[in-house]
């Protein structure tokens, strides 16, 4: 056996926890370690989170900052290879059992995809690589019915299926039927622009209840769809301040992203006295309210008494799950039905050697997984495997979830200890930052998150640079922080050449009615499928507007 010194100048990236090379390591022990991972059995008792929390937490307790952050990086980097490896092998045994189970030819496939609703097609079509290419034939999207989808539905996934319908799209419908009123919409003006182009056999169109969309943006898709019988609009509202809104019903139930900060400046609005028409909210969720980023909350702190005293007319409605945790009920797909046997400090001991195995080009940690999982899933009947498939994706997920947030734990203490700036000029410094380098530096812990979300610091949005991933949500969400500070804005691609694609809609600049009374430059570059009438009411609220600029519209 080679001397430590010796041993580690031969690996020119040692191990951060002081595994700098592995001669004493073997394949077959990094198999044992992640047959162990795999095999460990569910409990409520038994938590893989806690347990990773706790051996990371004496792993970061026994190095310096640089070797805290390389335990950090490959970690992360870890976890990442084995979620991905997992995804592989899902997809592979997934496409292996359909093209030996599928019975129908390729032509016959088609034609069944085609009569299946939207949200079923969007569903066969991720399962693997052979129904995916069934389902990417343009008669599957003859028929595009997006009402059952209608909270993930928004422009982007419109423009994606009319575009693989081809010269097929017969029929389209939008929104959702069963609104009371006016619900809110991820679709923009410009939702049906694409008909203009592929829309000449479209025979049916039913458009419910999708908010911000003006009749005058139907125009020039309609006119191009010749064929077109049966229209049908109902609930299509013409935006108006939200003090003299008709709004009388507002459902989110079991809205995933629905944050307790947006719910809590609802309901001062509400109390503020606008939103005089609402009369019954209703934002249960299942899972409850998201706070903090990776944090969900069933106690959320909202003004309740407050808001029956000022508005004795709304019914609130905030039902959430109790944070009490139930036992599981499904036995371990692999014959480990219990915990009796197996302890924590167990578990303990199957994640630290996982991470401190050290890193070597002859030991792969891929390949010591792929061979695991060939042997736990040879042992069993296909509902078996199917269950060590969807076990491992969950454990694997949450443990890289759990590095994720212990990196940006950690990025927050560093910065809050070494960041000299105060708050103040922080703010000051972030409002000279460039809108990309801005996102970048607001992503990179808490502490300097909450320094960049001061409105001051999107006094001068500029998109330009960053325009192949801005579109209508980004915008709205940048003139919103803004608050009453923006004074410069800056859209599109400043050097195209002539017209290219832009993920912009008509309605991208509806948010300055509300904010732009104070912006002074506004410049508008080789934006597509925007109507000078869509500027006219977001222009006329800028009353201090002296810098406009329009190229390539």
């Amino acid at each position: 056996m080679l001397p430590s010194d010796s041993s580690s100048s031969e690996n020119p990236n040692p191990s951060p926890l002081g595994l700098s090379y592995s001669p004493d390591f073997s394949q077959s022990e990094m198999d044992s370690i992640i047959s162990s991972l795999l095999t460990f059995p569910d409990s409520s008792s038994l938590s893989i989170s806690s347990s990773f929390d706790r051996v990371l937490d004496t792993l970061l307790s026994s190095g310096d900052d640089t070797v805290q952050d390389q335990v950090i990086d490959r970690t992360l980097e870890r976890f990442s290879l084995l979620l991905e490896s997992t995804k592989r092998r899902s997809r592979k045994r997934a496409t292996l059992h359909n093209s030996i189970s599928w019975f129908l030819p390729s032509d016959l496939t088609i034609k069944v995809f085609s009569m299946l609703d939207t949200k079923s097609l969007m569903q066969v079509s991720a399962c693997c690589t052979m129904l995916n290419k069934c389902a990417m034939d343009p008669l599957c999207y003859s028929h595009i019915d997006l009402t059952t989808a209608f909270q993930h539905a928004d422009d982007r996934v419109l423009r994606t299926l009319i575009s693989r319908s081809g010269k097929q799209l017969r029929s389209l419908k939008l929104g959702r039927r069963d609104a009371p009123v006016y619900v809110p919409s991820l679709f923009t003006n410009s939702c049906l622009a694409p008909l203009q182009f592929t829309g000449n056999l479209l025979r049916s169109l039913h458009i419910y209840y999708i908010g911000f969309m003006y009749i005058d943006s139907l125009l020039a898709p309609l006119s191009a769809c010749s064929n077109l019988t049966d229209l049908k609009i109902v609930g299509v509202v013409l935006g108006h301040r939200c003090n003299d809104s008709p709004l009388e019903t507002l459902i989110l139930r079991n809205c995933f992203s629905l944050q307790e900060s947006e719910v809590l400046k609802f309901l001062n609005s509400l109390i503020a006295g606008n939103f005089i028409s609402i009369q019954y909210i209703d934002v249960s969720s299942s899972k409850g309210l998201a706070c903090d980023g990776e944090r969900r909350t069933s106690k959320p702190n909202l003004p309740l008494e407050k808001l029956k005293e000022e508005r004795s007319d709304v019914t609130f409605v905030a039902e959430f799950p109790s944070e009490t945790k139930s036992k599981n009920p499904n036995p371990s797909p692999l014959g480990l039905s219990d915990s009796s046997d197996f302890s924590q400090s167990q578990m303990d001991s199957i994640i630290s050697s996982l991470l401190t195995f050290p890193d070597s080009p002859s030991l792969s940690i891929s390949s010591s997984f792929d061979r695991v999982l060939d042997t736990l899933l040879s042992s069993g009947d296909d509902t078996v495997q199917d269950q060590v498939i969807d076990r491992t994706l969950e454990r694997f997920s949450l443990l890289l979830e759990s590095t994720k947030r212990r990196s940006r734990k950690r990025a927050t203490l560093h910065n809050s200890i070494s960041w000299f700036l105060p708050s103040d000029l922080t703010t000051k410094v972030f409002s000279m930052l460039d809108t990309k380098s801005l996102m970048q530096v607001s992503a990179c812990c808490t502490m300097l998150n909450k320094c960049a979300m001061d409105p001051l610091c999107y006094s001068h949005i500029d998109l330009t640079t960053s325009f192949k991933h801005a579109d209508d949500r980004v915008l709205h969400t940048l003139i919103n922080r803004s608050g009453k500070q923006l004074r410069s804005l800056k859209l599109g691609r400043r050097d195209a050449p002539g017209y290219v694609p832009s993920l912009f809609t008509n309605s991208c600049l509806a948010p300055l009615q509300f904010t732009g009374n104070l912006l002074r430059s506004l410049h508008i570059y080789y934006i597509g499928f925007m109507y000078i009438d869509s500027l006219l009411a977001p222009l006329s609220a800028c009353s201090n507007l002296t810098d406009l600029k329009i190229v390539g519209v």
